[in-house]
């Protein structure tokens, strides 16, 4: 009888442990989703904040028309390039052709650049691998490979972003 008492308060003494540190796990997995919640929402903001010049900033390398026409300066590239953070996903916005500009387009001589994660977004694609194109007669726009690459790799920027900021 002394020794199934004994087990049945060695068993309660472990029981009591585990609740506490179950709790303790559970209070540092809270304080570990808030730190990354936070880290998430400032990332993706400041990343909205610099993209729109770092993209402008590829586009001038390419020496791309960004000013629109002396008959329509106020329709160029430049002012339409926009990004912002809408519930906890980064948008970005720009004339229909910049998209064009950045990426190219399969043409006679010109070579574009793959899609990549917006793919997807673009009716008709749907693979990375896909590419803008016009026939083969027609003459390609060439593309902007460091403002295309800030568009290709915002999942790898956002993921080291992130992992520098919450100390992983």
């Amino acid at each position: 009888m002394e020794l199934f008492e004994e087990n049945t308060k060695t068993i309660t003494h472990y029981s009591m442990n585990i609740d506490t540190d179950i709790d303790d796990l559970m209070n540092e997995l809270m304080g570990f989703t808030t730190d990354l919640e936070v880290s998430v929402m400032t990332t993706l903001d400041d990343i909205a904040s610099r993209l729109p010049a770092e993209i402008i900033s590829g586009l001038e390398t390419a020496e791309k028309n960004l000013n629109g026409t002396s008959k329509r300066p106020s329709k160029g590239l430049r002012g339409s390039i926009v990004a912002s953070v809408e519930q906890g996903q980064l948008q970005i916005g720009m004339n229909y052709y910049g998209y064009f500009q950045i990426f190219g387009v399969q043409g006679n001589g010109v070579n574009a650049l793959e899609l990549g994660v917006v793919a997807d977004q673009f009716n008709g694609k749907s693979s990375p691998s896909d590419k803008f194109q016009f026939g083969t007669s027609r003459k390609g726009i060439s593309p902007s490979p460091l403002a295309a690459n800030q568009i290709i790799n915002l999942v790898d920027i956002l993921e080291q972003t992130i992992l520098e900021k919450i100390e992983i």
